[in-house]
């Protein structure tokens, strides 16, 4: 029985003159708090973000009105604690609900940031891919103008001309490698031929029509590796991974490294002595198989300057047998001799600034 049901007793035996009303009694302080709690910002909003607790608190705060209403004062102060921590709960959950929309919201527009971003680069490499082919196709078009004939001039100047025409042929040679190795069906392998008779006419023939044919066959040579390489160009852009390989090789130091037509470059000096590789060659051959390894679609030509044929076919063998162990999966190696000096032949110590190899990593696409 409540307080409020034994008030008509005790009024009967005090006599009927004597009145009292229980739910005149003072509101508990916790009560005062509730309904604070109850009517503050953060409840209106854990009422729209959690629905079910702050339905649960609306429940234990109506429950602890009726208590006080019947005059049991202990229990609506009981009930109205409990509907405090209701209303705190209702709120903290509505922040995190809140937060967790936040954090989904950001996320959505970092995904979309990152999917533009991807979407701007993609159209970077196209354009840039773009830009190296029509570079391509006018250093084709300008290197297949036809030339004037050279005329016939002085002994020296006839003897520039072999040279130069030796030099030409070279670089030509060394193009339409580069596309036989990308293509073994490139018609590179015929225009080889041409090279091959062309070598051996320079010796003997005129000097000027030598060095137009070499023109035009490294013309030929360029046209039919920039040919190879437009399919994949544009089907799967691949100038990035060229310019990966081009930072890794110069960033890794002791690497002089560059970029043609040809692909990515490492120039080495000073490789062997008495037909041995030397220590610090060998060091450096092991670093570039295994980055070899890790770029398998660039094939990987090696080329010989400076010295010989004879000493330096030797060389070669040693040369692509030290990058295969290392990781090459296969090497390439061609002697051009003294075809492309870096400095004159007849200069004091030129031998040794002319001798070199080149370690070209034939770029698949531009």
């Amino acid at each position: 029985m409540t307080r409020c049901a034994l008030v008509p007793l005790v009024i009967g035996a005090l006599g009927a003159g004597t009145t009292t009303a229980c739910a005149s009694a003072p509101r508990p302080a916790v009560m005062q708090e509730m309904a604070s709690a109850r009517t503050s910002p953060a409840t209106m909003e854990a009422r729209r973000w959690a629905p079910q607790e702050y339905a649960d608190a609306e429940l234990l705060q109506t429950r602890a009105e009726r208590a006080y209403r019947a005059g049991d004062i202990e229990s609506a102060q009981i009930l109205s604690e409990h509907a405090l921590v209701a209303y705190d709960r209702a709120t903290v959950l509505a922040r995190l609900l809140r937060a967790e929309r936040r954090h989904a919201d950001a996320a959505q527009r970092l995904s979309e940031a990152q999917k533009e971003l991807e979407s701007l680069e993609r159209q970077r490499q196209a354009l840039d891919v773009e830009a190296r082919d029509l570079e391509m196709r006018a250093k084709v078009i300008r290197d297949a103008e036809p030339l004037r004939a050279s005329e016939p001039s002085t002994p020296d100047r006839e003897l520039a001309r072999r040279r130069a025409a030796l030099a030409v042929a070279s670089r030509a040679r060394l193009l339409c490698v580069a596309a036989g190795l990308l293509d073994r069906k490139s018609p590179a392998v015929e225009t080889l031929k041409s090279l091959d008779t062309l070598d051996s006419s320079t010796k003997t023939g005129a000097a000027g029509g030598a060095l137009d044919e070499a023109r035009r066959l490294e013309s030929q040579c360029l046209s039919q590796l920039a040919s190879i390489r437009r399919p994949a160009t544009a089907t799967h852009p691949r100038a990035a991974s060229a310019d990966a390989l081009l930072s890794e090789l110069t960033q890794s130091g002791g690497f002089f490294a560059f970029r043609d037509d040809r692909g990515v470059v490492v120039v080495l000096r000073n490789v062997f002595a008495r037909d041995q590789l030397t220590p610090a060659a060998q060091q450096f051959l092991q670093r570039l198989g295994v980055v070899a390894k890790r770029y398998p679609d660039y094939p990987v030509l090696a080329v010989f300057h400076g010295a010989g044929p004879s000493a330096s076919s030797r060389e070669a063998q040693a040369l692509a047998l030290s990058l295969t162990q290392a990781g090459a999966a296969h090497v390439t190696t061609e002697v051009v001799a003294n075809a492309q000096p870096v400095v004159d032949p007849k200069l004091p110590g030129a031998a040794g600034h002319n001798q070199r190899v080149e370690i070209i990593f034939v770029a698949p696409s531009m």
